[in-house]
Order: C-alpha cells, then sequence, then structure tokens
C-alpha cells in the first residue's frame, strides 16, 4: 500500500496537503481498514527518499466494523 501510494503522488503531481485542500484522503471500508491500521503503525518505517507520505495525507476515513481487526467487543 506505502508502494503504491508513494507512486501515485508522483505520478499524479499531488499537491501537498495543506488544511483542507490537497493531498489524498485514504478510505478503508471493513476489513481494507485494517489495511490503513497497518499503514499508520509502520510508516514511520519507511523510506522517505522520493516522497515524505505523511505530507501528502490529508484525512484517513475509517468505515465500518473495525472489532475483527482491533480486537474490540463492539457495544
Amino acid at each position: 500500500l506505502y508502494d503504491y501510494l508513494v507512486e501515485f503522488v508522483k505520478h499524479e503531481k499531488t499537491p501537498r496537503a495543506r488544511g483542507n485542500a490537497g493531498g489524498i484522503i485514504l478510505a478503508g471500508w471493513s476489513l481494507g481498514a485494517t489495511w490503513l491500521s497497518a499503514l499508520l503503525t509502520h510508516v514511520a518505517s519507511f523510506s522517505t527518499e522520493d516522497v515524505n507520505l505523511k505530507d501528502y495525507v490529508r484525512r484517513i476515513v475509517y468505515y465500518g466494523e473495525l472489532s475483527h481487526a482491533t480486537n474490540t467487543e463492539h457495544s
């Protein structure tokens, strides 16, 4: 996911996130939200030689039930 997002930012000439403009918004639904959690957990360990992804991610949206990914009960 990280490599894809870096290539996307470079290829599409995405402007850096600034307030409510520019950048990218990542959305994960149900099990797909697990990939976003993994990305956030490990993003500091990735190389930033080409693109520092944190400068381009404006928002992250989790949609749907995450209890299977976070090992929590839904109440």
